[in-house]
């Protein structure tokens, strides 16, 4: 029997605050644009970073599920750790 795994969800709240942190640069004052840009770089790549790991969880839960498709086994290998 296979342990539960969960997943959290977690891309989309990143990739909001990445955003607001874009808009806040582009509109706010000079002493905050600096801080608000930093935020939004670094939480741009916690998004993107989040949402390849979540990819990862779905494409095994799919293959789990019973699906064939050879492009979840490339999308998979593709998105792994190599293990040495």
């Amino acid at each position: 029997m296979q342990p539960q795994q969960g997943c959290i969800k977690n891309s989309d709240l990143l990739f909001k605050i990445a955003k607001d942190g874009y808009q806040k640069a582009s509109q706010g004052h000079v002493i905050h644009r600096q801080n608000d840009a930093i935020v939004a770089i670094v939480f741009s790549a916690l998004a993107l970073e989040a949402f390849i790991n979540e990819l990862l969880v779905i494409a095994k839960r799919e293959k789990l599920s019973g699906s064939s498709e050879d492009w979840l086994d490339k999308l998979i290998e593709a998105i792994e750790e190599p293990k040495y």
